[in-house]
């Protein structure tokens, strides 16, 4: 009897496993197909989209090569980037000035740009993926171009094109609501706003001005707060 029971037992965990085993493998077969269905597709969708960005891209890069690359060399010389940047907004009359054209090198290229003649002689090109850069940090520019000009003109009192550090502190002073902004924020800004002319600033630069401008004051917001949160003084935190 007790190897009748055994067996008996033997086989109820042998049905059972058995059930398990099928009912796992239902599961299984109908939610698997489900979820790596959806997984595939997703990653083909994925797959898809990179290629068909890529391939836009290289029709771009192919299409501004054949227009404006009068040189054949493969990129586009200062000259022929200032041609290209014409067309993109044919409402605008007069060409991009020699500043203009160099922020948009420097915007499109991860290194800082000397601008010693190396791209008027066509010895640097910009090439590839730099071109599409080019061109959307100019029609960004060119959106904003109304507003930044009139600020731009209302500080540049001796009409000279550029704003030194005195004047930019005026733009800032007016973005902090008629108070002074420190004189070494004043520097910071101007450092990272003038990378193509050094200790100053052009109309393009002053987009650039404004959003570091931005992230400082608002960095010094964030810290206050963390330090009033605290109990300390503010006043401690923002010198």
């Amino acid at each position: 009897r007790a190897s009748t029971r055994l067996e008996l037992s033997d086989r109820k965990q042998a049905r059972l496993e058995s059930l398990f085993a099928t009912t796992h493998f239902e599961r299984l077969r109908v939610d698997m197909p489900v979820f790596v269905g959806a997984a595939l597709k997703q990653q083909r969708d994925k797959k898809q989209r990179l290629a068909q960005a890529r391939e836009s891209k290289e029709r771009f890069i192919e299409h501004v090569l054949n227009e404006y690359d009068t040189t054949h060399s493969g990129g586009l010389t200062f000259s022929e980037l200032r041609d290209f940047l014409s067309n993109l907004d044919t409402t605008r009359t007069e060409k991009p000035t020699d500043p203009e054209v160099k922020w948009v090198i420097q915007m499109a290229t991860p290194d800082t740009q000397k601008f010693e003649g190396e791209w008027i002689s066509g010895k640097m090109r910009l090439k590839g993926e730099a071109l599409q850069a080019a061109c959307t940090h100019w029609l960004m520019y060119l959106e904003t171009w109304d507003e930044i000009a009139e600020v731009f003109d209302k500080y540049d009192s001796n009409k000279t094109g550029f704003l030194e550090k005195a004047q930019l502190a005026e733009v800032l002073k007016d973005l902090n609501v008629g108070v002074e902004v420190d004189d070494a924020d004043v520097d910071a800004v101007l450092l990272q706003a003038s990378s193509v002319t050094q200790g100053a600033i052009t109309k393009p630069g002053l987009i650039k001005a404004i959003s570091i401008w931005y992230a400082i004051d608002d960095e010094k917001r964030q810290r206050s707060s963390q330090v009033l949160a605290t109990g300390g003084s503010a006043c401690c935190c923002l010198q």
